[in-house]
């Protein structure tokens, strides 16, 4: 099975602490957790002027697959609805990106729900998704 770059980085870093060259390219596209329908962000005209409009959660799936495929990122971080779907796609299957999900996702939806007053409610654990991938190889 192929190695992603961020495993083939963090086996070098590990190896050489000291003196590793190696860096981290890291993409959080997780804002889908807690920000609701805007965190896509604002469509954008040729110019780059917000239209008034927001992306569709499509059009963000679209900009993920558009930095994955660039191959430039070692890390996408995602919710764990997002990977499914990407995941389903076959998106990473042979990819040199790895992956991440925020695993805390009952307090993004509380915080937007409750105004900010997280602390007055209780967060309900979900299961929002099931990734049948690899675990990223981790020792000390």
């Amino acid at each position: 099975m192929p190695s992603t770059r961020l495993q083939q980085k963090l086996d070098r870093i590990r190896e050489n602490p000291g003196g590793a060259k190696d860096f981290l390219i890291c993409d959080a596209k997780d804002n889908d957790m807690g920000g609701g329908v805007h965190s896509p962000g604002p469509h954008r005209d040729a110019k780059g002027q917000p239209t008034g409009t927001f992306k569709t959660r499509a059009d963000y799936l679209d900009q993920i697959r558009a930095i994955v495929r660039q191959d430039i990122v070692d890390l996408m971080l995602l919710s764990v609805s997002n990977l499914e779907i990407l995941t389903r796609e076959g998106l990473f299957a042979g990819g040199r990106v790895g992956t991440a999900v925020r695993a805390n996702d009952t307090s993004g939806p509380l915080l937007a729900s409750s105004l900010g007053r997280c602390g007055a409610r209780v967060a309900v654990p979900t299961t929002p998704g099931v990734i049948d991938s690899p675990p990223l190889k981790i020792s000390t």
